[in-house]
């Protein structure tokens, strides 16, 4: 079996939100363009993207979205820092039982609530925020999938359950990453997904 584990379900491109629509796999693997706040709501709403982990990523970046949108209406700051804090609240709604959903919002809030910058200068922020969210997903799950190698041994039968493969996340997974790492190492393993 070829392993492919350069599979990135989301990710902050160019000024969007890429991401694998999930509501066609696995008929079609295709990556769509988020460009919008309203249209990363709709993305979370819809399961374009799952799995708590990606669904906090996406939120992260639908509010530097929702930054860029405003910074085309709004030349007064603090009236920009309440329009994005609202649409971080909102944002949260999408899905509302979703920890990681609600983690990220608020830790863009936070980074709105404490900036001294511009608005060109706060949305730079809320971008730096949302990328460090989504790396930090990766190194956590990749570090999983470390430790999570070290005890699997080659050759293991292995039965995972739950979304928790990469597509739950930036890269890797959480549980199934020891044996994403495995295979890139070249253990064979046997896994049965229910």
């Amino acid at each position: 079996m070829e392993f492919e584990s350069k599979i990135r379900p989301i990710q902050w491109n160019n000024g969007v939100s890429k991401m694998l629509d999930q509501t066609i796999i696995p008929y079609e693997y295709k990556y769509i363009d988020i460009t919008s706040g309203d249209k990363m709501y709709e993305a979370i709403q819809t399961m374009i993207v799952r799995g708590a982990p990606a669904i906090g990523i996406a939120g992260a970046h639908g509010v530097v979205l929702y930054a860029q949108e405003g910074a085309k209406k709004y030349s007064d700051i603090n009236e920009f820092k309440n329009f994005l804090l609202e649409k971080a609240e909102y944002l949260k709604t999408s899905r509302p039982t979703a920890v990681n959903l609600m983690w990220a919002c608020s830790e863009q809030q936070k980074v709105i609530k404490n900036s001294a910058s511009d608005i060109k200068g706060l949305i730079k922020e809320l971008t730096a925020k949302a990328v460090e969210i989504e790396n930090d997903d990766i190194e956590r799950c990749k570090k999983i999938g470390d430790y999570g190698a070290e005890v699997v041994p080659k050759g293991a039968t292995i039965l995972t359950h739950c979304n928790a493969g990469q597509l739950a996340t930036s890269k890797y997974g959480t549980a199934t990453a020891p044996m994403y790492l495995g295979l890139e190492k070249g253990y064979n393993f046997k896994i049965y997904c229910d």
